[in-house]
């Protein structure tokens, strides 16, 4: 027989001794569940202080106008409260439901998706190929292997094994990787929609080595890939370079559209290899609430054409820092 014994009953943890049940709080329990219901969005507070550091003007999320402003807005009444969200924010979870919408052929081919990095079958793998977190921003936990047979396993595990996104360790997902030509060299085209609309699009041009958005060719354009005099990023950046009318501008907008219609802000992330489109993502938080427009005229321009919706009620369960919903 057992002299002593501990079991966890919802918040408590149950000591049995001698026959002599006492109940304590477990502290850990009641900090985890504070930590998953709680409503204050500390990714909010980041995105705050950062915007009036650059701009030196305070964002008022109370009474918004501004594209930035209506954008925090939706992150805080709108997008955290729907449900939907969580299932397209998550990379392995969007795929799903773009073949649940008959759009399956659009999204990179899902090659596999693991708990724990040690276990990835890199043999099952095929030459070329991505791995990521399910969730996760700014390309920064991301591996592009151009040649397995060169990849160094050990160095890349050590690299995989220290990714999280905000402490939370979450799913390894490989996808097929996109190329447009041997060079490894692909242009990312980023819609922004709003009210169901491509508005304007921002167009980069990464290299081989590049994963994230932050390097080379990055230029504004509108719809007909006439030049705008501003940008849309996590700073007051400039301008750099020009990058050529994709040759199926017409087919990349009617795919953000259709994608866009259900959402009053999106930004829909295309790829174009040869004259197929692929959707990378729906973003509906770009740079991680850290947006900034580097033009105030056309901030306030895009904040008119930005309609906002009513506010939805606060869902149970959800982590807002990790942008996690637990059932």
């Amino acid at each position: 027989m057992k002299i002593i014994s501990k079991t966890t009953d919802g918040l408590y943890r149950i000591f049995n001794i001698f026959g002599l049940k006492i109940r304590v709080f477990n502290f850990g329990r009641v900090r985890k569940a504070h930590y998953w219901v709680r409503h204050e969005n500390w990714k909010l507070i980041e995105a705050n202080a950062h915007y009036s550091r650059k701009t030196g003007v305070p964002l008022d999320l109370e009474n918004p106008v501004t594209f930035s402003e209506k954008v925090l807005w939706l992150w805080k009444y709108y997008y955290t409260r729907l449900p939907l969200f969580y299932k397209l924010y998550n990379k392995e979870t969007f795929k799903q439901w773009m073949i649940e919408k008959s759009m399956g052929e659009y999204v990179p081919r899902l090659l596999g998706a693991w708990n724990n990095p040690r276990d990835i079958d890199w043999d099952g793998l095929p030459d070329k190929f991505v791995l990521k977190l399910a969730k996760g921003s700014f390309g920064k936990q991301v591996m592009l292997v151009h040649d397995k047979s060169k990849l160094n396993r050990k160095r890349a595990l050590r690299k995989i094994s220290r990714w999280a996104y905000y402490g939370e360790k979450n799913r390894i997902i490989a996808e097929e990787l996109l190329s447009e030509n041997d060079d490894g060299d692909l242009k990312d085209y980023k819609f922004f929609c709003i009210d169901g609309k491509p508005r304007f699009i921002i167009a980069y041009a990464r290299g081989k080595e590049l994963a994230g958005v932050f390097d080379k060719k990055r230029k504004c354009y509108d719809t007909n890939w006439s030049p705008l005099p501003y940008l849309v990023s996590m700073g007051i950046t400039p301008q750099r370079g020009n990058i050529p009318r994709p040759k199926h501008l017409d087919k990349m907008l009617d795919l953000a559209g259709k994608l866009a219609v259900e959402f009053p802000f999106v930004r829909v992330d295309l790829y174009l290899v040869g004259d197929h489109v692929y959707v990378g993502e729906l973003t509906f938080i770009p740079f991680g609430g850290k947006m900034i427009v580097s033009s105030p005229e056309y901030n306030k321009k895009l904040g008119d054409m930005l309609k906002l919706p009513e506010k939805l009620p606060p869902l149970k369960n959800v982590c807002i820092k990790t942008l996690t919903l637990r059932a």
